[in-house]
């Protein structure tokens, strides 16, 4: 997957809110898919939807997009909030960053498949 970063235009940031509160906008060279960097002073907070706003979850194509925009060696968590928190207004997936994440080796977790 290719990703390249581009500015939006007023029409595209009229039409959807992603575009105006990111620091930086990306797009899938097919154009399937668009995604929004916030970068925060302590996290880096990736949103990620189709540009046809369908459903995602493709785990392939979002560890991808979180390589190209935030690099190979990056550990990111997906977030699912409590439900009182839920705004569910669109299909958006959040990917979140932040210096010090501790995870276990996950080569080392034990495998079911």
């Amino acid at each position: 997957m290719k990703i390249k970063e581009f500015s939006p235009t007023d029409e595209e940031k009229q039409r959807n809110m992603h575009f105006v509160t990111a620091d930086k906008c990306f797009k899938s060279v097919d154009g399937i898919y668009l995604i929004f960097l916030v970068e925060g002073k302590k996290y880096r907070h990736l949103k990620i939807t189709r540009a046809d706003s369908k459903p995602i979850h493709n785990y392939m194509d979002m560890q991808k997009i979180k390589n190209c925009v935030l690099g190979n060696d990056c550990f990111a968590v997906e977030v699912y909030p409590a439900q009182s928190e839920l705004v569910d207004g669109s299909n958006t997936y959040h990917l979140w960053t932040w210096g010090g994440i501790d995870v276990p080796n996950l080569k080392n977790m034990p495998r079911y498949h």
